[in-house]
């Protein structure tokens, strides 16, 4: 493939397609139609995609990341030059295959790191700038790695799962700090029919877990390495461990879109906890004072951040739509635009 692709829902049934985002040639230094696999993550409402193609000038596997002010494009060059080329790792392999599949994970200290690798996993600190190294490159040990790492965390448990062997099954490991130790738990997700890799990603959305993969079920004419994408959901154990994927024909359901609806007082800040989606975006707001007038509602996030606002209408009600934000817990204010409380 040329190019990498965007898609969006937000039922997870429904899905839009947009113009191609970023392509192969977007990068200078890059050559052929490589576009393997890729993350994208948010900054400072800029969005950073990270990505795995060939180097020009090696030729050789390397990684690079494109910016851009919107998850759907354009994307350029954040660089000019490839963030990882395959010279930094090769004291480790000697291959010239092994940088691929970059993920990244933003820790609860703002912290970024940047996880990949072929045969071995490696892993660095990323800069404030998201286009930069700011450590050494480290090596993880993990038993049968592949390719295809992916870090996520719930609770105070981080988790690690990548692919293993060949044909892929997808495995995981558990740890309480992003440095590890990591304890390996086991296979996680069995051989995808008609497909050699087992490329995967795991996601909070609403009030689920999804493991999103993929499998040869459509059959095209690149075999098994053109890939069906396939999502499932994803359960824990009571002593937070992952319970082995199901994989269906059916998928998940469809979310069906959720109003939230909150009665505020004046002057007072209340705490909502915002999931942009699956709901439909929209929280609808009422003062329970219908003599009140002028009264500005404003929505904080916890750093005291106005994310937006609005004034209610004659009937003291208002709805603010939240589709734009992240998923997180905000203040929302109640404020007397008169008295500038």
């Amino acid at each position: 493939m040329p190019n990498w692709l965007v898609f969006s829902s937000k039922d997870l049934k429904n899905w839009e397609e947009y113009e191609v985002p970023l392509k192969t040639s977007d990068f200078q230094w890059a050559s052929g139609n490589f576009s393997w696999a890729s993350q994208v993550i948010e900054r400072n409402g800029k969005f950073y995609w990270f990505v795995s193609t060939e180097h020009s000038s090696m030729p050789r596997k390397a990684i690079g990341v494109a910016v851009s002010n919107s998850p759907t494009g354009p994307f350029i060059d954040a660089k000019g030059t490839a963030l990882i080329t395959n010279n930094m790792t090769t004291k480790w392999t000697g291959i010239s295959w092994d940088d691929i599949d970059p993920t990244v994970w933003v820790d609860d200290d703002g912290q970024a790191y940047i996880f990949w690798g072929k045969s071995k996993c490696y892993y660095a600190k990323l800069k404030d700038n998201r286009i930069e190294l700011d450590s050494e490159i480290m090596n993880v040990s993990l038993p049968n790695f592949t390719e295809a790492p992916w870090i996520h965390k719930r609770g105070d448990w981080y988790y690690l799962s990548y692919s293993a062997w060949w044909p892929e099954k997808t495995v995981y490991a558990m740890g309480q700090s992003i440095n590890g130790p990591w304890e390996y738990k086991g296979i996680l997700n069995e051989l995808a029919g008609n497909s050699n890799t087992n490329h995967h990603a795991i996601v909070e959305y609403g009030d689920n877990w999804y493991f999103v993969y993929h499998n040869g079920g459509t059959r095209t004419n690149g075999g098994s390495y053109l890939s069906s994408v396939c999502m499932d959901y994803l359960y824990y154990n009571e002593d937070n461990s992952i319970k082995s994927i199901q994989m269906t024909t059916e998928g998940v359901k469809k979310l069906e879109a959720i109003t939230m609806s909150i009665e505020v007082n004046p002057n007072k800040r209340t705490q909502i906890k915002v999931y942009p989606n699956p709901t439909d975006g929209i929280i609808k707001v009422e003062l329970p004072d219908e003599d009140l007038m002028n009264y500005e509602l404003a929505l904080f996030d916890m750093k005291g951040v106005k994310q937006l606002s609005s004034f209610l209408d004659n009937t003291k009600k208002s709805q603010l739509n939240l589709s734009h934000l992240s998923k997180g817990i905000y203040i929302l204010n109640c404020i007397n635009s008169d008295r500038l409380i």
